[in-house]
């Protein structure tokens, strides 16, 4: 059993049956990064767009002027995009289960 958004060749949830609960698996999208290079890239990207929103908005609250809703909403997706780019990249790093997947466990795991 499908659902519409599944139908339409959605990239996020797949559902299969096993006896009777449904087991619903994450398959990745085709824009997330998979390389720690491609992810840091990214992220100065997102970084540099919302620190130039943020100085915008400073610079037009310092002149008087009211604050622009449309750049106060463009940070909070900006940085929620920049938290999912994170967890994205932590779930393929548990994933491959390497070295690097230990190391990092450990640093949280001293945290």
């Amino acid at each position: 059993m499908t659902s519409k958004r599944q139908q339409a060749g959605s990239a996020t949830a797949v559902g299969s049956e096993t006896g009777s609960e449904v087991v619903k698996t994450r398959t990745p999208r085709a824009d997330t990064p998979s390389t720690r290079e491609q992810v840091v890239a990214l992220m100065a990207e997102l970084n540099a767009e919302r620190q130039g929103l943020v100085q915008m908005t400073i610079e037009r609250l310092t002149a008087g002027g009211a604050v622009d809703k449309v750049a106060t909403r463009r940070i909070k997706a900006i940085d929620a995009q920049k938290q999912s780019l994170l967890v994205a990249r932590f779930v393929g790093l548990l994933r491959q289960n390497g070295p690097e997947v230990d190391g990092l466990v450990a640093r949280l795991m001293e945290i």
